[in-house]
Order: C-alpha cells, then sequence, then structure tokens
C-alpha cells in the first residue's frame, strides 16, 4: 500500500525536476539574448528557476522553516509570454506549486491514508449541506495523501482514460493574506520504475547542470531531452500527461467566510472537471469524517516494519535525499461492526444519500438553559452505515480496512 505513494512522488518530482530545466534554459536563453539589447531579466527570476535543485536539500534542512515564495513561486508572466512556448508555460503553470506542497508534506506529516472504495465511493457523491463553512474544515494535517483503492478514472478527447489512484491535498497560509489549497492528483504508471534509466536520467541532469553554468545553451538542451527521454525509460508511457493533474484554489478573507458548496461550485465552473469537484469533495469528506470519530470508537492496530540498513530509527525522521518521497512505515486501522440504523429510510419512506450535518454549538451538560453554548459538536456524515468507521494511527501510512 505504502509504495503507491512514494512511487508517485518520485514520478512527479521527476517530472518537475524535467519542467524545471526546460524553464532554467528558455530563461538563460532569453537573458543571453537580452544582455545583446542591453537588457536583462531580474535576478529574482533567475534565482527561481534554479531553486528547484535545491528542493531536497532545503526539504531536510530543519533550519528552513518555510519556502520563501519570491524564491520558489510562479515565473512572472510577462517572460512566459515571452518564451512564446504555450505548451510548455503551461506545463510550468502545473508544476509551479508542486515545491510548497512536497515540501508541506515532508515537513507537516508524511501522511498517507489508504481508503478502500467502499469508503471512497459514498464520500466522493455524499452532498455538503449548504449552511457547511470552510472555517468547518479542521485538517488533521496541514498537508496529507490519500491512496485509493479504486482509481478515479477520467475520459480524455480521443476516448482514452486516464486513472488516478492518490491524491495530496495541501493548505498554505499565503503571504498576501489568503489560504491557498492545493490539490494534485498522481496519476497510475504503466509499469515499475527501471532504476538503470533512473541513474542514467541523474548523470544527464548533473551534466546539464554543467553545461548550463557555462552558458552552452545548445548543449545543455540536448541534455534535457536526454534526461526527458530516459524518464519514459524508467516505465512511463510517452504522450502520458505528465504524471499529474493540479488544482488551486485561493480562500480569501477579506469576502467572509466561504460556504464549502459555493466553492465547489466555483472549481466546476473554471474547471469544467467533474473529476476535480469528486476529488476534492471525498477529500473534504474525508477531512470531515476523521473529525466525526470519536476516540472510543478507533480500533487500531500498528505493523511492525523490520529494520533496515541506513534506515533512521526514528521512521518519523527523514535524514536521506533518497528517502525523501519514499513513505516508512506502516498501520491499519480495522472498521467496527456496522449496525443497522434506523435512519435508513428518511419519514416520508424515501431513500436518504448519504450528506454532511453541519457541526454546531450546544450547552456544556449539565449548565442552565441560559449558558452559551461553547461546545462544539463536530459534523456528522448521516448514513454512516454505508460507510465502515475509522479511526486515526500514528505512523505515515494508516491503511483503512474495511467490512
Amino acid at each position: 500500500m505504502s509504495s503507491i505513494v512514494s512511487a508517485r512522488l518520485l514520478d512527479a518530482f521527476l517530472t518537475y525536476q524535467a519542467v524545471c530545466m526546460t524553464r532554467e534554459t528558455l530563461l538563460t536563453n532569453l537573458n543571453e539574448d537580452l544582455k545583446k539589447k542591453k537588457g536583462w531579466v531580474k535576478e529574482n527570476e533567475i534565482i527561481k528557476s534554479r531553486s528547484w535543485r535545491r528542493l531536497v536539500d532545503v526539504t531536510l534542512d530543519n533550519r528552513v522553516k518555510t519556502l520563501d515564495v519570491s524564491e520558489w513561486g510562479q515565473t512572472h508572466p510577462k517572460l512566459l509570454e515571452m518564451f512564446n512556448r504555450p505548451d510548455i508555460t503551461a506545463l510550468m503553470d502545473h508544476y509551479d506549486e508542486f515545491p510548497f506542497e512536497f515540501f508541506a508534506w515532508n515537513r507537516s506529516s508524511r501522511k498517507v491514508f489508504h481508503l478502500p472504495k467502499e469508503l471512497e465511493m459514498p464520500l466522493a457523491s455524499a452532498e455538503f449541506p449548504d449552511d457547511l463553512l470552510w472555517s468547518d474544515l479542521m485538517w488533521p494535517h496541514e498537508s496529507f495523501t490519500i491512496s485509493l483503492e479504486a482509481p478515479l478514472e477520467f475520459p480524455l478527447h480521443d476516448g482514452m482514460i486516464e486513472k488516478y489512484d492518490a491524491i495530496m491535498l495541501t493548505r498554505m497560509d499565503h503571504p498576501a493574506g489568503f489560504t491557498r489549497v492545493m490539490l494534485r492528483l498522481f496519476q497510475v504508471p504503466p509499469s515499475e520504475v527501471n532504476t538503470s534509466a533512473l541513474d542514467a536520467a541523474n548523470t544527464l541532469k548533473r551534466e546539464f547542470y554543467q553545461l548550463i553554468h557555462k552558458k552552452k545553451i545548445v548543449a545543455a538542451d540536448r541534455a534535457r531531452l536526454q534526461y526527458e527521454s530516459a524518464l519514459y525509460d524508467t516505465g512511463r508511457k510517452r504522450g502520458a500527461k505528465q504524471g499529474s493533474a493540479s488544482l488551486t484554489i485561493d480562500v480569501g478573507n477579506n469576502a467572509g467566510v466561504p460556504k464549502l458548496n459555493t466553492l465547489l461550485e466555483h472549481v466546476f465552473r473554471n474547471t469544467k472537471s467533474k473529476l476535480l469537484e469528486s476529488t476534492l469533495r471525498l477529500a473534504f469528506g474525508w477531512i470531515l469524517y476523521l473529525e466525526g470519530i470519536g476516540s472510543e470508537r478507533i480500533s487500531v492496530t500498528p505493523s511492525a516494519v523490520p529494520e533496515q540498513k541506513g534506515m533512521p530509527r526514528n521512521l518519523q525522521v527523514i535524514t536521506s535525499p533518497d528517502e525523501v518521497w519514499n513513505i516508512l512505515g506502516r498501520g491499519t486501522l480495522h472498521s467496527s461492526t456496522a449496525t443497522e440504523r434506523d435512519h435508513e429510510v428518511t419519514p416520508s419512506g424515501r431513500f436518504q444519500r448519504p450528506h454532511w450535518r453541519r457541526g454546531h454549538l450546544r450547552r456544556p451538560s449539565g449548565s442552565l438553559i441560559t449558558a452559551e453554548k461553547t461546545v462544539r459538536v463536530p459534523p456528522v456524515l448521516v448514513r454512516e452505515d454505508l460507510v465502515p468507521l475509522y479511526g486515526v494511527v500514528g505512523g505515515t501510512t494508516t491503511v483503512v480496512i474495511g467490512k
């Protein structure tokens, strides 16, 4: 189970590097052209174009508390226009937020929840009440990943179907004063990673470093193309949609607290993607479900992880660059015994589909009727008989066991 996310993160990381090599080549070439016309690219853009080389080292350096947007943010739109490569710039936009996601996941949780399909389907289709607010989401971690037993399927225009079996959800407080939510879906790769081809790709990456440093742009671009070819040799299918799909939502503080349904409507209106809407519904539903789990309903059986040479004794402490995308620990959760619910059918006799009931405040037990409501009742998934009862376990991977 844990290898699912390890392989997907590595695949996305390699693609991110290929995209950044392309950006650095274009920017270096552009800078050389501008110098001939007595112009230049601003220094912060040059820094951003090279920052990708440091991502693993920065992630492992605990002195770095957060990534600076000025060093890791998006390429300036005017530069993207000057590249005159819409196919490349669209791919850059697709991976602009990846460093923040990767950094946050490593620092905030390294947590994976593996969901069985009997839990996945109700969460992906359950409706939220109209008064459910963004502030009702109590995130278990600032960043976490969900792997799926049944991959999400996305039909393409040519009749092909792409399958995604892992979701990374990240929340970040942006310096500009809003909350940025980043969603990334990881595509099911066609085969296992070819390690010899991966070694060849790393050699070509080092060659690229040397050539671009010497301003040998044509030779550096050739090394970049060979690097991308080596990535396909690691097990990718040529023409695949770069391994992942992504979505960024900015939740502003000035417009008040938005409703969850409003956010979902905004996503669908702007992307026209039912896949992204369903994925957000599943991810937000999982957050609400974890919030509604009481400690008395948790039954946990952690599995033993054999010691390996070079593996840290504390499995949540990563010290080697080779482990930065690996899931090292594993635990399991066993569902409670599900019982028949007397609210399976509404009083009107109609079938009631799963939906979320909004959390609310109540008065403390034994208090007067005039007492202030200070005890928060978490959101509840109505018709939970359709969903096994699960809990949370410490460690890096939680494998949820269904009925």
